[in-house]
């Protein structure tokens, strides 16, 4: 059966608005710490990162929370990154667990699971009614992340960053590999048909298409490595196939 838009939407929409408010005071707090950092980034850069050690433990909770929250919470962290590129070392060890939780798999015992998109969504069942609710945008979370790398590795101060990229790009390129193979299968899309948690999976992993095709692309250009060219095509490639293979399932 085809899934149900309307709870879709209507769920997504009851959930932007119990949730949104109530962490608002932290997101603001966080978004006026950067101006204090920029001001005091001279004065004692012990003192500085001991305060964004702080703020940054006061955020973790907000993984526990909603989607509206965290993708808040991932546009200030980059933002902040944009602003004070020294305290992207905080930022991806803070970051590090939570984005492990998604694309961090092993390749044993997760029956080819690509991308862990259950901790993404919740499906709640009243009766004959199932509705959906939004947990995480794991393309904004990958987005985020290159997007970080990406900073770290143009700064003109990187000898002054202590920050192993090492750990995130080893993830991200095996993860390219995992994508540009995938099929539908690996999404749980069987027999052509389509679920309500799809709703979810197949916007989300497009978007981490997306974001792989951007990572290759800064490769590419950084180290003119031919081989995230080849990647770049056959990302491309893929999210055309699965976009128009789903889109004919609806």
């Amino acid at each position: 059966t085809k899934p149900p838009r309307s709870s879709f939407n209507s769920t997504q929409q009851q959930q932007h608005h119990n949730e949104q408010p109530r962490y608002s005071h932290n997101i603001s707090f966080f978004s006026l710490t950067q101006s204090q950092i920029a001001i005091n980034v001279n004065s004692n850069m012990r003192q500085v990162e001991i305060m964004m050690l702080e703020i940054l433990g006061l955020l973790r909770k907000c993984f526990s929370d909603s989607r509206d929250i965290k993708v808040t919470l991932y546009q200030s962290l980059l933002s902040s990154i944009m602003a004070n590129t020294f305290i992207a070392t905080n930022v991806l060890e803070f970051i590090e667990g939570h984005f492990r939780d998604y694309f961090d798999l092993d390749d044993d015992g997760n029956d080819g699971m690509i991308i862990n998109f259950e901790k993404a969504y919740k499906i709640s069942s009243s009766g004959d009614n199932e509705s959906i609710i939004i947990m995480d945008d794991l393309g904004c979370l990958l987005k985020f992340i290159i997007n970080c790398l990406i900073i770290v590795a143009s700064s003109n101060n990187r000898e002054n960053i202590n920050c192993d990229l090492k750990l995130y790009k080893k993830v991200i390129d095996k993860l390219v590999v995992k994508v540009v193979t995938s099929k539908l299968t690996h999404l749980e899309v069987e027999n052509e048909r389509l679920q309500l948690k799809h709703t979810v999976i197949i916007p989300q992993f497009l978007n981490c298409i997306e974001a792989l095709m951007i990572y290759c692309l800064h490769e590419f250009e950084h180290n003119n490595d031919l081989e995230y060219a080849g990647n770049i095509a056959s990302l491309f490639e893929k999210h055309q196939n699965v976009r128009e293979k789903t889109k004919k399932m609806l």
